[in-house]
Parts: structure tokens; sequence; C-alpha cells
């Protein structure tokens, strides 16, 4: 009998599943002799999952034995950040694009993302989900969910007030986890360049 929840994922030639109970018939086992059986399974359920095993022979002769295999989910948050290209102008708005993908087996419950910059560079406004701006940074409304496998695309929008080098930073949590996921960058801002091309005069000398 399979773990409740479990998907079968492969059996012995011959064996029939009906709804937990995978069943084969075994034709022939010599005295002293022993056959192997591979079965495999998908298990979805968090705790003890137990296997029950039941072997009955001619005259109701029969042997059972019970494997138990302990599962415990868990959260796999990757963050990616796309930062604007270099050099990047000041005094333009520019965007930092955030991916944040779950490659866990487990649902991320109550991620919180923070967006901050150094001195010299301010957020404008935040887009992919519920965001607030305050100096410096860039508070989204935390993630309620996150499911296994899901990507949630954030955008970040900010001004440079000042060329040099400025930094921006990323910090995620959730529930399930007490690490912190922090990722930095840092891009160059210049002062753009205005060029006015001087009017081109000829002169002639007429003769």
């Amino acid at each position: 009998q399979l773990p409740e929840g479990a998907g079968l994922v492969s059996a012995p030639p011959g064996a029939v599943l009906s709804g937990r109970e995978l069943t084969w018939r075994i034709d022939e086992l010599i005295a002293g002799g022993s056959e192997q059986y591979s079965v495999q399974l998908k298990l979805t359920a968090d705790g003890a999952n137990a296997l029950a095993l039941k072997c009955v022979g001619p005259g109701n002769v029969s042997a059972s034995a019970t494997a138990v295999t302990q599962v415990e989910s868990i959260t796999d948050l990757k963050l990616f950040v796309n930062d604007p290209i270099a050099p990047a102008p000041v005094g333009s708005e520019v965007l930092y694009e955030l991916t944040l993908t779950n490659r866990g087996s487990k649902a991320a419950t109550n991620v919180k993302v923070v967006a901050q910059f150094s001195d010299g560079i301010e957020p404008t406004r935040g887009e992919g989900h519920a965001a607030r701006v305050v100096p410096g940074q860039t508070l989204f409304e935390p993630l309620p969910r996150l499911a296994a496998g899901e990507t949630v695309n954030l955008k970040v929008f900010a001004k440079a007030a000042a060329s040099g080098t400025h930094r921006f930073r990323v910090e995620v949590r959730a529930d399930e986890s007490e690490v912190r996921l922090v990722q930095e960058e840092s891009t160059q801002y210049l002062e753009p360049v205005s060029r006015m091309a001087a009017p081109m005069t000829k002169s002639s000398t007429l003769r």
C-alpha cells in the first residue's frame, strides 16, 4: 500500500495499481531463495510516509513489513538582478529588474523584498507588486505566497543626482527561513554631455 498522496513512478513488471494498492504475482520462489523488486515513488506529503508491504503465499502463509520515509519540503529562493547598462545618465530615470524564483518544493510565504540605494541616487517608483518609496529605499508589500516553481518579476526605478559609482542592494526574506537573500550591484553614472555643433561658414572672394 502506497503512502497517502504518493505518485507511482515505476513498478515491477505486471504490477497493477488500484487506488493506493499495488499488487503483482510472483510465479515461483524457491526454498531459501530471495528476489528483489523495485518500486519508485514520488512523495508529495510532508512528514512520515509509510509504505506497507505484505506477501501472501499458498496455505495462507504471509509476511509483512513497513518502510517509513520522513519527508520535509523546503523553499529555495533564487534572486537575479539586472541593473542598468553602464555608464548610466545622471538625472534620467533608470530601471533595475528583479527576478525572484522559488526553486524549492515548498511554497514561500510572507516574502519581503527591500531595495536600497547608496547616497547620490534615489528610487522613484516600484512596479510588479504594491510598493512604497522612502528616502533611499523601495519597500515592496510582502508577497503572501510564492509557490514552488513560481517566478515573480519586480521593477525598481531610480534617478541619480550625482555622477560616480552608485550601489544598489536587494534583500529578500521569507517566513520559512531565517536566511536572508542579499544581492548587490554597482553602476557607474555620468553627467550627460551636450554637444552643440557650431554653424559652418564659407567665405569667398570675388575678383
